[in-house]
């Protein structure tokens, strides 16, 4: 574990966190979007608007950028090491970006009091224009959300309150094919990776489990419960998902009420938990990323006290 790095002051918690390489872009619960290179400082790109939801970071035309989802609609596009690129408003609050081989946010808005089924659209970060139809067809709304390729293009993966997880083209918005989860234990988190090759969508559930299914037939190939303890350390608040080396491993960030919270790395491939992560000077760590240091990978996380830190995970 290296030493922390803490936010600037006037920042704001820790609400949102990504990395790609040695990059990893934070954004907070006042709105503030920040980079940090883990060799370097933090470096503040600016004020997006309303409080982050989603960061992302990434290649975009040739230019590493930032992106940033706002609870007020904002959806931004950061040059780094810093400056602002694009500034659009989505008609919703928006609850997911991503960059890829495009910029696209994702909003939705929905009353859990009077709606059944949200609204979700799909929008391109750089023009702010609306992608395909808005999107209907979610019970109680999205639960778990995450972005990942299958069959070389992007596609957007969602779950939601009947246990159904859909797929969709993030080119046209349009859906590919869905799949229930099969078992009771509502979806918490969704994050999209590989195990021997193959695209997978894993995720948490309200019985306190991690599963992992295949992403294009829906078939589920593993679950584990988080401890012995479980269901009652249900509650996971960060899921992220990668490789060490030829290992496929997912690091969840479990926040059991009135319990103490615990960092796991699991082995997606055999199930068994090859590292745990403590809390540190710096308070609970509630979000993670994956991120590079030195060519080896190491997991991001933002504590409770705006700090950010990377532990080793080992050779690769």
């Amino acid at each position: 574990m290296t030493e922390p790095v803490t936010l600037p002051g006037g920042s704001g918690e820790p609400a949102a966190l990504a990395a790609a390489g040695t990059t990893v872009v934070c954004g907070t619960g006042k709105g503030v979007v920040l980079s940090w290179d883990v060799n370097a400082a933090v470096t503040r790109l600016g004020d997006g608007g309303g409080a982050a939801s989603s960061v992302a970071v990434g290649d975009l035309a040739g230019r590493r950028v930032a992106a940033s989802g706002h609870a007020d609609g904002g959806m931004r596009l950061w040059g780094l090491p810093g400056g602002s690129l694009e500034d659009h408003r989505a008609n919703d609050p928006v609850i997911a970006v991503t960059v890829g081989d495009r910029a696209v946010a994702v909003s939705q808005k929905y009353d859990g009091l009077r709606d059944l089924h949200s609204v979700v659209r799909l929008w391109d970060i750089s023009t702010g224009k609306q992608i395909g139809p808005a999107i209907t067809d979610h019970f109680q709304g999205v639960h778990g959300l995450a972005f990942g390729r299958l069959d070389g293009q992007g596609v957007l993966v969602t779950g939601d309150g009947a246990e159904r997880v859909r797929v969709r083209r993030l080119s046209n918005g349009r859906q590919t094919h869905s799949f229930p989860t099969g078992e009771i234990g509502g979806i918490e988190l969704l994050a999209c990776g590989e195990v021997k090759g193959r695209p997978v969508v894993v995720s948490t559930h309200l019985d306190a489990t991690l599963r992992v299914y295949d992403l294009k037939s829906g078939k589920r190939r593993k679950k584990w419960a988080f401890s012995d303890q479980s269901p009652d350390d249900r509650g996971a608040t960060a899921l992220v998902v990668g490789l060490l080396g030829d290992l496929p491993i997912a690091a969840v960030a479990h926040a059991p009420a009135g319990g103490e919270v615990i960092v796991r790395v699991w082995d997606l491939d055999r199930g068994d938990i090859v590292g745990v992560l403590g809390s540190g000077e710096g308070g609970a760590i509630r979000r993670l990323a994956l991120a590079e240091l030195d060519g080896r990978p190491v997991i991001a996380g933002a504590d409770d006290d705006g700090g950010l830190r990377v532990w080793s995970l080992g050779p690769a």
